[in-house]
């Protein structure tokens, strides 16, 4: 139960910061990514030991594949994409993998019209991701 308060706390206080710099600027700070990633570290080998650290490093891992994936595909920015991997480090693997793929029908279906117009469009994706992460822990919680 502790575990998943804390782990719940730093990782949408990270993403919060993350979407409201997203949101603001277009862009995503290494700072914040750096930071989140080494809150996931920590929160593994403290709550999960040895297993825990190998768990967040699969996330990151994870995250920074389909992320890297999405960004060359679509021309999402790097900080996202970064984001995914910070994502995965502090909740996992099947975490970064349910939100990555909430992420993408939440953008698909808000941003589709103007995608067929083939409008060229500056997309805060941060935002989506806070919501998508939200999503998948209360799914991964449930299942």
């Amino acid at each position: 139960m502790l575990r998943g308060l804390v782990t719940l706390f730093v990782g949408m206080t990270v993403l919060l910061v993350a979407a409201e710099e997203d949101r603001r600027t277009y862009t995503i700070s290494l700072w914040i990514v750096l930071t989140g990633v080494l809150a996931g570290f920590v929160l593994g080998v403290v709550f999960e030991g040895w297993r825990g650290l190998w768990l967040s490093f699969a996330g990151l891992a994870l995250g920074l594949l389909l992320g890297t994936v999405l960004s060359l595909c679509v021309h999402m920015g790097w900080g996202d994409t970064l984001l995914y991997g910070v994502i995965g480090a502090i909740f996992g693997p099947a975490v970064v993998l349910l939100a990555f793929v909430v992420t993408n029908a939440l953008v698909l279906i808000r941003f589709l019209p103007a995608v067929r117009k083939r409008k060229k469009l500056r997309v805060a994706v941060a935002p989506y991701m806070v919501l998508s992460t939200l999503v998948a822990m209360a799914w991964a919680n449930v299942l």
